[in-house]
């Protein structure tokens, strides 16, 4: 159960227990004046009950959404030990092959061919590789003559699905409000009071 259909089954829960509540009290004795005021003495603890079950719910909905904003911010991705060692051996033979280059041509050919092998990588490889990309940097010769071919390779790290859209999104749409079988009731009530 979500903590949306907790706090709705609450709401409801709580609903159906005053409508018992004033079922009974209406058939009970006593004057109208006095079940008037157990009625209203009734609704107010709902009100309270409502309005405590709403809060916690919104506290709860904002976070989420604003831990999914985080997440999505920095696209995080939970990066596995086998990830970081395919990536890491990897890295290190395209570092090899940089360090050994005569001239920055030469690294830009092979910085080409890191781009297109990055292409196949999936996106937590992908992840794991970005803190490579510093030490390759630091191997270039010329740093001027190879940004563009680096360039490539830094966008095709960058080129992976963001998974926290999709649970950003979803934490958005969830309702802002919940009990709307609380503000029908309400309004029951108070057009009987009319």
């Amino acid at each position: 159960m979500t903590y949306l259909q907790k706090y709705e089954e609450q709401i409801t829960q709580d609903v159906k227990a005053l409508k018992t509540y004033v079922f009974t009290v209406e058939r009970s004795r006593g004057t109208q004046a006095l079940k008037d005021t157990e009625i209203a003495k009734a609704w107010d603890r709902l009100d309270e009950k409502v309005a405590r079950a709403r809060a916690q719910y919104t506290d709860i909905r904002e976070s989420r959404i604003a831990e999914a904003k985080k997440l999505a911010a920095i696209n995080f991705h939970n990066i596995t030990n086998g990830d970081h060692t395919r990536v890491k051996a990897a890295g290190s033979n395209f570092s090899l092959d940089i360090l050994s280059a005569s001239d920055a041509a030469a690294q830009n050919v092979i910085l080409a061919k890191l781009a297109d092998f990055i292409k196949l990588l999936t996106d937590t490889e992908k992840a794991s590789f970005g803190k490579i990309i510093f030490q390759i940097n630091d191997l270039l010769i010329d740093k001027a003559a190879s940004k563009t071919a680096l360039q490539a390779v830094i966008t095709e790290v960058r080129n992976v699905d963001n998974p926290h859209e999709a649970a950003l999104a979803e934490a958005e749409a969830l309702p802002a409000v919940i009990g709307a079988e609380y503000d029908t009731a309400k309004a029951e009530y108070e057009a009987s009071l009319a």
